[in-house]
């Protein structure tokens, strides 16, 4: 984060301590998700059902199914995300201390406008 007045000041992010500890949970995430990030995704594995849309990435990573979703448009919502080959099973949201139930390959879930939400479904 730069600032540019009264003076440019390019490490400016640590005048910031609330941003630093957010920029800093954020980075162990994306460290600690790595190698599932580093999989190929799986086109066409996820199809979704809400009233704005929704984008979603499939990966499997050491028998485990993640779903990354994330809502398109500043509205609530609530999703109904299929997932091929996933029968019933829970989805540990990552990040959130919560558990969804998929009923039949679905799961039901609310988002805030540009909600995101990390699933793992063992």
């Amino acid at each position: 984060m730069h600032e540019f007045e009264p003076i440019f000041r390019e490490d400016a992010i640590f005048r910031y301590p609330d941003i630093v500890e957010m920029v800093t949970q954020m980075n162990q995430l994306v460290k600690s998700l790595a190698p599932v990030l580093n999989t190929p995704s799986l086109s066409g594995k996820a199809r979704v059902n809400s009233q704005v849309p929704i984008a979603t990435m499939v990966k499997v990573y050491d028998n485990e199914t993640y779903l990354f979703a994330v809502a398109m448009q500043n509205s609530p919502s609530t999703a109904h995300i299929t997932i091929d080959d996933i029968g019933d099973a829970n989805a540990r949201v990552i990040g959130e201390n919560r558990i969804v139930a998929i009923k039949q390959g679905t799961l039901e879930d609310r988002f805030k406008g540009y909600g995101v939400h990390l699933y793992r479904i063992s």
